[in-house]
């Protein structure tokens, strides 16, 4: 009986015998059987015993923080009110995003889309400040890029 001297006899049982033992370590040993979780209440209640050692180590920052956060970043020369379809405000916000977009695209955007109901009512001789932008914008207003053709976005609007 003659065995062949071909590579794949003598490398078929060595990669099948590799695969086997690959298969059979990627089982986990584990196996998740409940998730629990409860939900925080982020409000007043946690202010009513601060954590001295933390508020000093905070000081610094805090300090540094709300210097650059009073800055005021312009300043209302009439009140501000969202309404659809458009408004001042829906303008100022879509226009600081396309502006906004420069650092992603290199040039402003086309086009700027503002969430209505994101939008909070600004009072005439209202000091805008990144506290107050941060505040009623960053976290209602999505920035997204979009790169695409003009007929594409007439069903999407």
């Amino acid at each position: 009986m003659k065995i062949m001297n071909k590579w794949y006899v003598r490398t078929f049982p060595v990669a099948a015998l590799g695969l086997l033992l690959a298969l059979s370590a990627c089982r986990p040993s584990y196996e998740v059987v409940r998730v629990e979780g409860t939900r925080a209440a982020i409000d007043s209640t946690w202010d009513a015993r601060p954590d001295v050692e933390a508020v000093t180590l905070l000081v610094p920052y805090k300090q540094q923080v709300d210097s650059v956060m009073q800055q005021v970043l312009g300043t209302a020369a009439l009140t501000m009110e969202p309404y659809r379809p458009e408004s001042l405000l829906s303008n100022l916000v879509a226009d600081i995003l396309r502006e906004a977009a420069s650092d992603v695209l290199g040039k402003p955007a086309d086009m700027g889309l503002v969430n209505m109901g994101g939008a909070a009512q600004y009072p005439d001789s209202w000091r805008h400040n990144f506290r107050g932008c941060l505040r009623d914008i960053a976290f209602r207003e999505c920035f997204v890029c979009v790169d695409g053709e003009g007929d594409h976005l007439a069903p999407v609007v």
